[in-house]
């Protein structure tokens, strides 16, 4: 079976992996 996030985890997940991919080098 596959494992599955809370439904609370992809937001914050989300919010992060796009600061992080929008932060200048």
């Amino acid at each position: 079976r596959e494992w599955t996030f809370p439904a609370w985890v992809p937001l914050p997940v989300a919010e992060f992996a796009i600061g992080v991919a929008s932060r200048p080098l």
